[in-house]
């Protein structure tokens, strides 16, 4: 992941996902575990079955999907097939912005 510049792999079996391994899955099932990185496989170490998202997914959905569910990284699916990873740094700061904007706006507020 390193030598690649990225925060996340899909793991497949075949071409079938069976997780997804992020920096945060190593640093916190290995590292802080006390494991030993050179003796873990990755099965040991993977976020199994992770959600994922549907290649016409709409922005929207997305980080929203991503903000309640704590995600940083979700495979990207076309049909069973994984095209690609999207990070939450993909999405642009400021669309962050305007849908927490959006989002407290719509919150009804009681009244006191």
């Amino acid at each position: 992941m390193r030598e690649h510049g990225v925060g996340a792999l899909a793991v497949l079996d075949g071409t079938r996902l069976v997780g997804i391994i992020s920096e945060r899955d190593v640093t916190g099932r290995v590292i802080a575990a006390h494991r030993d990185p050179m003796l873990t496989l990755v099965r040991g170490a993977m976020t199994r079955a992770p959600r994922t998202l549907p290649a016409h997914a709409s922005l929207v959905d997305t980080l929203q999907l991503m903000l309640e569910g704590r995600h940083r990284h979700l495979p990207v699916m076309q049909g069973e097939e994984v095209i690609g990873i999207l990070s939450l740094r993909d999405i642009p700061t400021e669309y962050g912005f305007m849908y927490q904007r959006s989002r407290e706006a719509n919150e009804v507020l009681p009244f006191g």
